[in-house]
């Protein structure tokens, strides 16, 4: 869920249209609507079927916006002295990232460049100059065996993240009150899927949040403009 999303509803009514009846009536029967996990997703055609938009410029109220998406490159390495099982994701101070690959002494990670140094989107091809200058340096400073390490190979993709604030996006939809939504975490959703899942859930069958409160990551900081933002993103 770190880059996807999930909306949720039992057919999504238009603003004024009451929900259908099995939502919050007696059988309360919830129903999957759409779901889109990680890659590209057509995102011009949701507002229509939710009834936002109707050819205007995407309302913040539904998602923000649809920029051009950005893309981050990853490294695999080999180190045989590297930290061992118990090693966790670190995210260094630097930004640098990385995690173990495995049990045979690989790793994965990288960085993400200041947003004045953004690569192309349209470009899909490594910058191996980039690992050499900016990301193994911080890993070997972080991690001395590091200094060793082999590069084996890398690749690069598109990052999904929420422009706004890079923070979650949960609950129901301030004008559709069938719709709930949860999305926007930015690389984090497999770690924050468990509680994100349950705070859904108990919007659903108890109309409230019980285990965690939650509703500062709600829709309406994007509505009023205020930001909650997340700046441990890699």
């Amino acid at each position: 869920m770190g880059g996807s999303c999930f909306f949720f509803g039992g057919g999504v009514s238009h603003p004024g249209t009451p929900p259908p009846p099995t939502w919050w009536g007696a059988r309360r029967t919830p129903q999957c609507y759409f779901w889109g996990g990680r890659g590209h997703i057509p995102a011009p055609p949701t507002p229509c079927l939710a009834g936002v938009g109707g050819g205007a410029p995407f309302s913040p109220i539904f998602f923000w916006g649809c920029p051009p998406q950005s893309h981050r490159y990853v490294y695999s390495w080999h180190c045989s002295d590297g930290p061992g099982f118990s090693c966790p994701l670190l995210v260094d101070t630097t930004g640098a990232y990385f995690r173990r690959d495995g049990i045979a002494g690989n790793y994965l990670g990288g960085m993400s460049p200041p947003e004045e140094e953004e690569p192309d989107p349209g470009d899909l091809s490594v910058d191996h100059d980039y690992f050499q200058e900016q990301v193994w340096p911080r890993l070997a400073h972080r991690v001395p065996a590091f200094e060793s390490l082999r590069l084996r190979s890398s690749w690069a993709g598109y990052y999904d993240y929420n422009t706004f604030d890079r923070n979650g996006v949960l609950g129901p939809h301030p004008k559709l009150e069938n719709l709930f939504l949860a999305a926007g975490f930015s690389g984090h959703g497999l770690q924050h899927a468990p509680a994100a899942g349950r705070a859904v859930a108990e919007l659903v069958v108890k109309g409230q949040y019980e285990s965690l409160d939650l509703r500062r990551l709600g829709w309406g900081r994007l509505v009023e403009g205020k930001r909650l933002e997340e700046d441990g993103v890699v």
